[in-house]
């Protein structure tokens, strides 16, 4: 299974690097966003990714509609697991967050898809990386996110 893994397209809150505070569930892409949600439906399309998970909070369903706009024929699961981190409000642990992006894979991985595309957060992203790189998390590897419009693309077995 190839695994395309990308965060949602840039926000007002990502692009200053700023909390999202009270609008962690509205905060919208900003024009920018729009361009990066286009390259990556291209690049998603060119290697015919047909399914894509994402997080079902604002800015990962934007970015998604714009991809289902460039790719007509691939369809969109909204999984809640995908949401963002709770950890820095107090509402999870890293363990806990760990444990629902583990199951999010192990739910994916029993549909034996060839490819999967996985639009969510900054650490959400850095956990899955994690775990399909090495099987485990370490609070270090949270520093290991990706920009928001880049694409991550990972082969597993």
């Amino acid at each position: 299974m190839t695994f395309y893994l990308f965060r949602h397209g840039e926000t007002r809150y990502s692009k200053n690097n700023l909390l999202y505070g009270k609008h962690i569930e509205s905060a919208d892409i900003v024009p920018e966003g729009v361009v990066q949600a286009k390259e990556i439906a291209a690049k998603l399309g060119k290697a015919g990714v047909r399914v894509i998970y994402s997080s079902p909070l604002k800015r990962c369903v934007h970015t998604v509609e714009i991809i289902k706009g460039e790719i007509p024929e691939v369809e969109i699961i909204f999984y809640q697991g995908l949401e963002e981190e709770k950890m820095t409000r107090g509402l999870e642990s890293l363990e806990e967050l760990t444990e629902r992006i583990r199951t999010f894979l192990e739910e994916v991985k029993t549909k034996n898809l060839e490819k999967v595309g996985v639009c969510t957060h900054g650490w959400p992203l850095a956990v899955l990386i994690a775990l399909l790189q090495k099987g485990n998390v370490q609070k270090s590897d949270l520093l290991n996110y990706h920009k928001c419009g880049e694409l991550v693309v990972i082969k597993t077995k």
